[in-house]
């Protein structure tokens, strides 16, 4: 704590030298964190210190701290996934053996999520994300520090519970806010008395965000799930998370703050949900729309319940005659460093095109999917549907052995492949090998048939679940059709800032990447700009990478470069970029200005990246 006046490590309050222990918050004067956490005082990006560890989830944990540039309190949140890594003696992070790709898979999605975040931090129900840096072979974030106290202790301090008109106050616009971090690809999944903050604004305020992995019993990590509040989806191996698990989240904290009762556990539920039991005097004194969606909120099985946060928030009542929160922007930019590559998007489109053309032929209008009955919707573990020919397959003098289509595309099938026979397909299954691929035919290879006799065969529909893919500066139509010919459910939200011009796709929530099932809902955020505001980037994080491929990641991104030499006597930092000068990591940063690199170097005043000697002195 160089130049640093004595703190509690618990609160950040100054701290008297004859203090043994804190004044404000009781933490003792040479209290430390438990072992497998950073020690206390710790400093961390030349710049923080950390302090007292508040609260784990399985992939992190926050600590206070201290900013030592803004000389104020701060919340550290450092990717610690302790099931699969361990902390060493100088206090890194490591991967447990053989966990070496779970690790930094998660790790890069911790990034990720981290970057949406901070893109967002506009949103007034979250906590804003500042600086985002990678130390100790983990990842950390920084966020404001923000005073209140939580759902829980507020409702205690009033009694119990609340009534219904002290609740909705608090809740509708909380439920709108919420809304607008789903619009924006942000999702909680631990929403509960515990995680929602009253803060010194009087509004409701969403804590302890973490990855789906932490939310969810059937990954590698330890999840944290609060009884009562956690959806019955949760608890599942193969649950699928999505917004109705949130739903479920908020449903049950209204439920307790209206009812003083924390619901069921949501592992044992009953699957009716006749479980649910509320005090008599309690149900009379609410309207009956309230706790029909309360009741409806609180379904255990998700595609029973309302589907969107918007949709609960209707049903009791909406928001016109509460006080809202001000309009808050859903926007988020490119979280992508490199600009798109456009190549992809003409053969993006000719698929789209042909996908929709042939789903529309087999399915005759019905919106571009495949058949809901099971016979046509299992996987391969399941039974293939049966076929029947429509020709005899009887062998006579005329008989042609029947040509082998098994794991052909039939899209791409030539009258040569199949030339003494007709060709007919009988139904599309979910596979996991890709759209199109046959599966099954009948006759079967090894037979012969009679000329003219169909060949029915059965295709693959590809796997139920998949990626959401990068749509990203595509035209809305195609960018729908698209989406619709591989199954998804599709609503569109414009919106009004953004980097790609009007009718453009500047994104989709769920976001990029995310695992997604048939017949999901996917937003896509449409620009209506006229002209494209590319007036700010974010700045990406180039430490530890040569600077000539540093340079042409920044000029790629509209930014000026130059360097500036940093003396080392290890030659096998030649060349790489120690820092960026006077900047952070994910600050947004105007186009065109000038961004300075630093750059090892063992042999003073030598070019760097083929720009002029640095200057010296400084």
């Amino acid at each position: 704590m160089d130049n640093m006046e004595r703190r509690c490590m618990g609160c950040m309050n100054p701290l008297p030298e004859d203090r043994e222990s804190c004044g404000i918050c009781g933490y003792p004067a040479k209290g430390q964190n438990p072992a497998g956490y950073l020690p206390v005082e710790t400093a961390l990006s030349d710049r923080y210190v950390c302090g007292r560890a508040l609260s784990v989830t399985g992939d992190a944990v926050v600590y206070m701290g201290w900013d030592k540039v803004a000389k104020q309190p701060v919340y550290i949140r450092e990717y610690l996934p302790t099931t699969i890594c361990k902390r060493t003696e100088i206090n890194a992070l490591e991967p447990n053996e053989g966990m070496e790709m779970t690790y930094e898979g998660l790790r890069q999605s911790f990034l990720q999520h981290a970057r949406l975040l901070a893109r967002n931090r506009e949103l007034a129900v979250l906590a804003p994300t500042y600086d985002i840096f990678e130390q100790n072979g983990t990842a950390y974030t920084v966020s404001e520090y923000s005073t209140g106290i939580t759902l829980r202790n507020y409702v205690k301090k009033c009694g119990g519970k609340l009534s219904w008109m002290e609740a909705r106050k608090l809740f509708l616009p909380f439920l709108t806010a919420v809304a607008a971090c789903h619009a924006a690809g942000i999702y909680h999944y631990a929403i509960s008395p515990d995680t929602v903050i009253i803060g010194s604004d009087g509004k409701l305020h969403l804590n302890a965000f973490a990855l789906p992995e932490a939310r969810s019993a059937g990954s590698r990590l330890a999840a944290q799930l609060v009884t009562g509040f956690a959806a019955p989806e949760q608890y599942m191996a193969n649950g699928h998370l999505s917004q109705a698990t949130d739903v479920y989240g908020l449903g049950a904290t209204l439920f307790w703050m209206l009812s003083g009762v924390t619901p069921p556990n949501g592992e044992t539920r009953d699957p009716d949900g006749q479980d649910l039991m509320m005090s008599e005097d309690v149900v009379n004194a609410l309207p009956d729309d309230v706790t029909a969606a309360l009741v409806n909120s609180l379904l255990p099985a998700s595609a029973d319940r309302f589907e969107s946060v918007e949709s609960l928030r209707d049903a009791l009542g909406g928001v016109a005659q509460v006080e809202s929160y001000e309009a808050e922007p859903t926007v988020v930019k490119d979280e992508n460093y490199l600009p798109k590559k456009f190549r992809w998007i003409f053969g993006g489109v000719i698929a789209a095109l042909v996908i929709a053309l042939v789903l529309s032929l087999l399915f005759g209008g019905t919106g571009g999917a495949p058949s809901e009955d099971p016979s046509t919707t299992s996987s391969t573990s399941k039974t293939l549907p049966s076929m029947t020919t429509t020709a005899s397959t009887s062998a006579n003098a005329n008989s042609k052995e029947v040509p082998d289509l098994m794991g052909k595309d039939l899209w791409t099938l030539e009258e040569k492949d199949y030339k003494y026979f007709n060709l007919e397909l009988n139904s599309m299954v979910f596979n996991e090998k890709p759209a199109g691929t046959i599966i099954d035919q009948q006759p079967k290879a090894t037979d012969k048939a009679a000329e003219g006799t169909m060949i029915q065969v059965i295709i693959s529909a590809g796997p139920q679940t998949k990626k959401v893919p990068d749509v990203k500066g595509w035209d809305k139509e195609i960018a729908q059709k698209y989406l619709e010919a591989m199954g998804f459910k599709i609503e569109i939200m414009e919106i009004a800032v953004s980097e790609y011009e009007a009718g453009k796709v500047d994104g989709v929530s769920p976001e990029i990447g995310v695992t997604a099932e048939h017949g999901d809902k996917l937003t896509l955020r449409v620009s209506t700009v006229e002209k494209p505001n590319k007036t700010e980037v974010m700045l990406p994080d180039v430490s530890n990478i040569p600077a000539e491929f540093a340079g042409q990641i920044l000029r790629s991104l509209g930014l000026t470069v130059s360097t500036e030499e940093v003396l080392t006597t290890d030659a096998a930092q030649q060349g790489l970029v120690e820092s960026v000068k006077d900047r952070m990591t994910g600050a947004m940063v105007a186009q065109g200005d000038e961004v300075v690199l630093r750059v090892y170097s063992i042999t003073a005043g030598a070019p760097v990246d083929g720009g002029e000697p640095a200057p010296q002195g400084e």
